[in-house]
């Protein structure tokens, strides 16, 4: 099958129907069968303003076989059309997490999931050591044993100044960790903000209530906390 039969057999998939999980691997699937780099940025092209009409950013996910293979560190151009990459519980650690930070591939990520990888403070600096992370909206980091130092490193991060969504649920976000999120200007774009299980405390969510970057949303909630 040529490129171009093969992009109007996957534009035919996904037009006039609703986005689903079956459709998006059957894309997926078909995607694969383009082995030159060209033709595979040439074909998303094509495909991208059906995808960008319907299909939200959860729906365009990485596939597991797809995400194996990053892991081990072969490029993936296929990963143009993909938005969401789930790696919960992969066991990333710092090493991991250096070297996925050298991946482009991650350019096209807009949601990205790294809850339960043993981060740590030093694969959180790792993680945001280059601007692969520059275009996420969505960054769920729960259950890292991120402290301050990590909070640190992500604060000076201009590379996330396009997050909405950012969850530290069950770290050790203390009173002065908070303090250093309450005072990021990159932050000022969140609509949400998850610090369940963190020792913040009362100074700690004084700031955060106070803040003049967090929206009034996330304030209210430090309130009364």
């Amino acid at each position: 099958m040529s490129e171009a039969d093969n992009v109007t057999t996957m534009s035919e998939l996904i037009k006039d129907q609703k986005p689903k999980q079956s459709i998006w691997t059957q894309l997926c699937e078909s995607f694969e069968k383009i082995t030159d780099e060209a033709e595979i940025h040439h074909a998303a092209e094509q495909l991208e303003p059906l995808l960008s009409k319907d299909w939200t950013y959860s729906m365009r996910f990485t596939p597991a076989r797809w995400i194996e293979r990053l892991l081990e560190g072969d490029p993936l151009d296929w990963m143009i059309i993909t938005r969401s990459l789930d790696l919960r519980g992969k066991r990333i650690g710092y090493v991991d997490a250096d070297l996925l930070s050298q991946s482009p591939e991650l350019l096209h990520i807009r949601h990205l999931n790294l809850a339960y990888n043993g981060l740590q403070n030093a694969g959180t600096r790792a993680l945001i050591s280059t601007d692969v992370v520059r275009n996420l909206t969505y960054l769920d980091l729960s259950g890292n044993s991120i402290e301050f130092g990590g909070i640190e490193a992500m604060v000076q991060c201009s590379y996330l100044s396009g997050l909405k969504h950012l969850d530290l649920t069950g770290n050790w976000v203390d009173d002065a960790a908070a303090k250093l999120i309450a005072n990021c200007e990159h932050f000022s774009n969140l609509e949400t903000l998850i610090l369940r299980g963190n020792p913040v405390k009362q100074d700690g969510a004084e700031a955060l209530s106070n803040s003049p970057y967090l929206n009034d949303s996330i304030k209210d909630k430090w309130k009364n906390p």
